[in-house]
């Protein structure tokens, strides 16, 4: 069994899978181009990379809570694939429709196998960065923003002085760097909560204003939250 974290946003569930073909292996890929044909009938096919094709096998999955995540996985934002060191940020090979396998037609048979191609094209085979080296996790942090007047948000300040391990948040540098950030109230309440603008960097630190939905349900205490996690990559 390969140990495998599913994370979209800043929510994540471990599974323990029975194969994971095409992460750390050229096993299958997509090639990404644009050919050209010229009037002389040469063909120029204008490769510009790959991207990788990730098929991960669960088997079956008697857990109804983990069969609903794969669902949100699926129509999350910002999808990862983790292992015990490595990371990959991945999209829906297909993300028209998801069908799971019925073995023998027996409704407890649910085998579950997932079809994914990386967000980004490579030109040469990656060596996926280690989880901690990419991920700045904060959770339930209240949200009091609206649509009409956002509250911003400064790392290293105010409700992200620190990060969910009571560290400092690193200098973040966007000439060695690209970074993401992501926003997630859906383990809190009803109430979607979104970035508002575009996060920037200013004297090392990421500035982004979120806001609640108009209209949303709060949580039981009246209150509105969201995990916000901060995603880097390194820059080639």
């Amino acid at each position: 069994m390969i140990p495998v974290v599913l994370q979209y946003g800043a929510t994540a569930r471990s599974y323990a899978a029975l194969s994971l073909r095409g992460f750390d292996e050229p096993d299958e890929v997509r090639l990404i181009g644009r050919p050209h044909e010229y009037p002389d009938g040469s063909l120029d096919e204008q490769l510009r990379g790959f991207k990788r094709v990730i098929t991960i096998d669960f088997g079956v999955l008697q857990n109804l809570a983990d069969r609903i995540f794969i669902l949100k996985f699926l129509n999350g934002a910002k999808r990862q694939v983790r292992t015990a060191t490595q990371v990959a940020f991945v999209a829906l090979e297909d993300p028209g429709r998801y069908a799971n396998e019925w073995i023998d037609n027996l409704q407890h048979g649910k085998r579950f196998i997932l079809r994914l191609i990386d967000e980004g094209v490579y030109t040469i085979f990656p060596t996926p960065a280690t989880v901690t080296e990419i991920m700045y996790l904060k959770s339930k942090v209240e949200i009091t923003g609206t649509q009409s007047s956002p509250e911003a948000f400064t790392t290293n300040s105010g409700k992200l002085a620190t990060d969910e391990t009571g560290q400092a948040y690193p200098t973040f540098n966007e000439a060695t760097h690209v970074f993401h950030v992501s926003v997630n109230g859906a383990p809190y309440q009803e109430a979607h909560v979104n970035i508002v603008n575009k996060p920037t960097v200013s004297s090392g630190n990421i500035t982004f204003q979120a806001a609640v939905q108009d209209g949303g349900k709060p949580a039981a205490d009246g209150k509105f939250y969201a995990d916000i996690a901060i995603y880097l990559q390194a820059k080639p």
